[in-house]
Protein backbone atom coordinates (compact mmCIF):
# COMPACT_ATOMS: atom_id res chain seq x y z
CA UNK A 1 0.00 0.00 0.00
CA UNK A 2 2.40 2.77 -1.06
CA UNK A 3 1.71 6.65 -0.77
CA UNK A 4 -1.12 5.43 1.24
CA UNK A 5 -1.30 8.64 3.39
CA UNK A 6 -0.86 10.60 0.36
CA UNK A 7 -4.23 8.99 -1.32
CA UNK A 8 -6.08 9.19 2.20
CA UNK A 9 -5.32 13.11 1.86
CA UNK A 10 -5.83 13.34 -1.74
CA UNK A 11 -9.59 11.65 -0.81
CA UNK A 12 -10.47 14.19 1.92
CA UNK A 13 -9.34 17.03 -0.09
CA UNK A 14 -11.19 16.04 -3.20
CA UNK A 15 -14.16 14.55 -2.44
CA UNK A 16 -17.19 16.41 -2.22
CA UNK A 17 -21.27 15.22 -1.68
CA UNK A 18 -23.94 16.79 -3.10
CA UNK A 19 -28.31 16.10 -1.89
CA UNK A 20 -31.34 16.83 -3.53
CA UNK A 21 -34.26 15.33 -3.00
CA UNK A 22 -33.07 12.43 -1.48
CA UNK A 23 -30.55 11.53 -4.11
CA UNK A 24 -27.16 11.56 -3.02
CA UNK A 25 -24.23 12.36 -5.44
CA UNK A 26 -20.64 11.56 -4.36
CA UNK A 27 -17.02 12.27 -6.02
CA UNK A 28 -13.88 11.71 -4.66
CA UNK A 29 -10.27 10.68 -5.69
CA UNK A 30 -8.25 8.04 -4.11
CA UNK A 31 -6.54 5.08 -4.63
CA UNK A 32 -7.82 1.49 -6.24
CA UNK A 33 -6.08 -1.56 -5.67
CA UNK A 34 -6.04 -5.08 -4.55
CA UNK A 35 -5.48 -5.65 -0.57
CA UNK A 36 -6.48 -9.13 -0.99
CA UNK A 37 -4.16 -10.35 -3.54
CA UNK A 38 -6.45 -11.59 -5.96
CA UNK A 39 -5.39 -13.48 -8.99
CA UNK A 40 -6.99 -10.66 -11.05
CA UNK A 41 -4.45 -7.11 -10.05
CA UNK A 42 -6.22 -3.75 -10.67
CA UNK A 43 -4.40 -2.20 -13.27
CA UNK A 44 -4.52 2.24 -12.14
CA UNK A 45 -2.14 2.74 -15.38
CA UNK A 46 -0.24 4.64 -12.63
CA UNK A 47 -3.44 7.59 -12.64
CA UNK A 48 -5.20 9.24 -9.85
CA UNK A 49 -8.16 6.72 -8.69
CA UNK A 50 -12.09 7.76 -9.13
CA UNK A 51 -15.03 7.68 -7.25
CA UNK A 52 -18.67 8.16 -8.25
CA UNK A 53 -21.90 7.62 -6.60
CA UNK A 54 -25.56 7.88 -7.51
CA UNK A 55 -27.60 6.67 -4.18
CA UNK A 56 -31.23 7.49 -2.97
CA UNK A 57 -32.15 5.91 0.55
CA UNK A 58 -35.68 5.46 1.96
CA UNK A 59 -36.71 5.20 5.60
CA UNK A 60 -37.40 1.93 7.19
CA UNK A 61 -37.34 2.89 10.60
CA UNK A 62 -35.73 5.96 12.89
CA UNK A 63 -32.25 4.15 12.01
CA UNK A 64 -32.82 2.02 9.47
CA UNK A 65 -32.92 2.47 5.78
CA UNK A 66 -33.18 0.64 2.39
CA UNK A 67 -30.68 2.37 -0.58
CA UNK A 68 -30.59 1.64 -4.17
CA UNK A 69 -27.18 2.93 -5.60
CA UNK A 70 -24.79 2.90 -8.53
CA UNK A 71 -21.26 2.95 -7.88
CA UNK A 72 -18.58 3.68 -10.47
CA UNK A 73 -14.62 2.91 -9.38
CA UNK A 74 -11.87 4.16 -12.01
CA UNK A 75 -8.67 6.33 -12.96
CA UNK A 76 -9.75 9.62 -13.63
CA UNK A 77 -7.10 10.56 -15.76
CA UNK A 78 -6.11 7.47 -17.31
CA UNK A 79 -7.34 5.89 -20.80
CA UNK A 80 -9.65 7.95 -23.09
CA UNK A 81 -9.59 10.74 -23.52
CA UNK A 82 -6.75 11.43 -21.75
CA UNK A 83 -4.64 8.71 -23.21
CA UNK A 84 -4.34 5.13 -24.03
CA UNK A 85 -3.02 3.13 -20.62
CA UNK A 86 -4.89 0.49 -19.82
CA UNK A 87 -7.26 0.62 -16.88
CA UNK A 88 -9.58 -1.05 -14.40
CA UNK A 89 -12.80 0.17 -13.54
CA UNK A 90 -16.29 -1.55 -12.22
CA UNK A 91 -19.56 -0.36 -12.33
CA UNK A 92 -22.05 -1.52 -9.48
CA UNK A 93 -25.51 -1.20 -9.36
CA UNK A 94 -27.39 -2.38 -6.30
CA UNK A 95 -29.62 -2.32 -3.21
CA UNK A 96 -27.99 -2.10 0.67
CA UNK A 97 -29.34 -1.65 4.24
CA UNK A 98 -28.07 1.51 6.28
CA UNK A 99 -28.12 1.53 9.65
CA UNK A 100 -27.58 5.15 11.31
CA UNK A 101 -25.87 5.73 14.55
Amino acid sequence: MKHITGYVLSLIVFSGTLQAEGWTVSIGAGWNGNLTESSMPWEDGGGVAGYFQLKKTYPLSDNLYVAYHYLHLSQINVGPPFNDKAESSVDHIGVAIEWKF
